[in-house]
């Protein structure tokens, strides 16, 4: 005797115990201690102040020599906000029904699916900062990269001042470290005894630059530091940092760390995330706004490489 089942629909396993977020990036940019600047609600100056000393032979009398200048470059942040909302009854339809109480009168998700969907809006959120950051441009058509001006624009129209190596044959594993060497050596002399200097990429190029560094077999290379897309760019100072938000980009970019600027509103740690019950809707809503901008103090200082 056999089972007729003809009528049935095969059955698919509906895992209700979690809900799997998507792992992407945050915004790895804001975490490498650039400058920050808070407080920002508009069109805001970085004052540079340059002294020049001029050492004078000892002696009785009084003989100004040298000067300070005060220049400005100004930083120009954009405001946004993410604005979403949902009914809990469309959980009714489907596995989320799992996660509903009793009754009809949801005053808001259910514990877990509210914890995922903010953590995914954390993640969410910090990947698309962090692309507006370097690819940002108020022209875009694309509503994440408008919102204002990102370091690439920022420096392509400041390449007058920029030190620039040029186009080079293409970056690959077997030219990677050769390119850095040139970058490396871009670098204005004064620059290069200073603590801060970095180098910075997109993990598509980083990669690769890691892959040689294996194959090249140097003797402190251990592979602790390519986990997370950091080196250290042998016979130098010079920290090589692999950034999402320059993925796709043909952008090198080297300088102190602390020539480059970040402003917000507030801190990007407070930026306000909340989920809320509106009642009159009888729905769930998320809201998050802030204000951010980006720009350098000095772009003569940056060296800035063009790949093909």
């Amino acid at each position: 005797m056999a089972f007729s089942l003809n009528t049935l629909t095969a059955y698919v396993e509906q895992n209700a115990t979690g809900l799997k977020l998507r792992q992407f990036y945050s915004a790895k940019t804001l975490t490498l201690g650039m400058e920050k600047m808070t407080g920002i609600k508009g069109p805001t100056t970085i004052n540079k102040l340059g002294t020049e000393v001029i050492l004078q032979a000892g002696g009785c009398g009084f003989n100004a020599s040298g000067s300070t200048s005060i220049t400005q470059r100004t930083i120009t942040p954009g405001s946004w906000k993410v604005n979403q909302s949902f009914c809990p009854k469309d959980l009714e339809s489907y596995f989320t029904r799992k996660y509903l109480p009793k009754g009809q009168d949801y005053q808001g998700l259910p514990n877990e699916v509210e914890s995922a969907f903010m953590d995914d809006f954390v993640n969410g959120i910090g990947e698309v900062f962090e692309k507006q950051i370097w690819q940002g441009d108020l022209a875009s058509a694309d509503v994440n990269l408008n919102k204002f001006d990102g370091f690439n624009k920022i420096l392509d129209a400041a390449s007058g001042s920029t030190i620039s190596t040029g186009a080079t044959s293409g970056w690959s594993k077997a030219t990677s470290v050769d390119i850095l060497d040139g970058i490396w050596n871009s670098l204005p002399l004064a620059l290069r005894s200073k603590t801060d200097v970095v180098c910075l990429m997109g993990v598509d190029k980083i990669s690769q630059y890691g892959f040689k560094l294996r194959d090249l077999n140097f003797f402190h290379y251990d592979g602790k530091e390519d986990a997370m897309f950091e080196f250290t760019h042998p016979g130098t100072t010079m920290k090589v940092i692999g950034l999402p938000g320059l993925n796709g980009v043909n952008r090198i970019y080297a300088g102190q760390l602390s020539n480059f600027f970040n402003s917000f509103d507030d801190e990007w740690e407070n930026t306000p995330m909340e989920m809320f019950y509106a009642k009159e809707a009888r729905e769930v809503r998320f809201e998050s706004e802030g204000m951010m901008g980006v720009n350098v103090a000095y772009p003569n200082e940056i060296v800035r490489q063009i790949t093909t």
